[in-house]
């Protein structure tokens, strides 16, 4: 009975001990998210002011370029998991990849990687920036961002950043139409990056600040469960200890 007794408040410890772990790791990824959703905000009323231009959407004759934001950290596994099938089903892929978490498998597997290994936790913003640049003349740059539908599952959208502003022949650009077309261009590119990158960050911490809410659940159901335990067995020793004070009748 000792040892029954000793052994659940043993496993109540371990449970208290990996709480105190997963309670941490839940507000580190809820801070987490406020950075990334407030930073998000803001590319988001840059990118309304940027749409708010009257443009054009052409069908470009440059391969494509996919751009596409992996995790560093595990808990997410079902974020990759679905970005790997995004990009399994596209048409051999050339592809910028932001993240460790699955470059390994990436270039293991023969995909047309163009990058050396980025972290997405340290990213320097003007790295992402330059290589987009680069890539801007010779290719269609496409950003596989996340979001969620409407069963709360991830997805992921092609966002075509192709865009060619309409050109008014009432309007006057500074210095030429061709300069300003240019500019807008480049800001939509480097908008459509940016967003993707904070999106994917904001869908990341989002999924682990779930993943650590349902672990803290989890471990109050198991200490719940345990007491109960605890209290029943207690109980049957106090009422054997009792019974063995007791006199024999007669």
């Amino acid at each position: 009975m000792k040892r029954s007794l000793s052994a659940i408040s043993k496993r109540k410890k371990a449970i208290k001990t990996t709480q105190k772990i997963t309670n941490a790791m839940k507000l580190v990824s809820i801070s987490k998210l406020q950075q990334y959703k407030y930073t998000l905000d803001q590319f988001e009323t840059i990118h309304a002011k940027l749409t708010a231009i009257e443009f054009v959407e052409e069908v470009s004759d440059k391969p494509p370029l996919y751009i596409a934001f992996y995790p560093d950290l595990g808990l997410v596994s079902s974020y990759s998991r679905k970005l790997n099938e995004t990009i399994i089903g596209l048409d051999d892929p050339m592809l910028l990849v932001v993240g460790t978490q699955e470059y390994r498998w990436l270039t293991e597997n023969n995909f047309n990687v163009v990058n050396d290994i980025i972290q997405s936790e340290t990213l320097e913003i003007e790295i992402i920036l330059e290589m987009s640049a680069l890539y801007q003349e010779t290719h269609n740059i496409i950003v596989l961002q996340p979001s969620y539908s409407l069963d709360g599952n991830v997805i992921f959208t092609k966002i075509h950043t192709h865009k060619t502003m309409i050109q008014r022949y009432n309007q006057i650009y500074e210095p030429s139409y061709v300069v300003a077309n240019h500019a807008f261009q480049s800001s939509y590119i480097k908008c459509a990056v940016l967003r993707g990158y904070y999106t994917s960050k904001s869908v990341e911490y989002t999924m682990r600040r779930i993943a650590m809410e349902k672990a803290c659940d989890s471990a109050e159901d198991m200490l719940r469960n345990l007491q109960l335990q605890y209290n029943r067995l207690r109980q049957e020793k106090i009422t054997v200890e009792l019974s063995d004070l007791m006199p024999e009748e007669g």
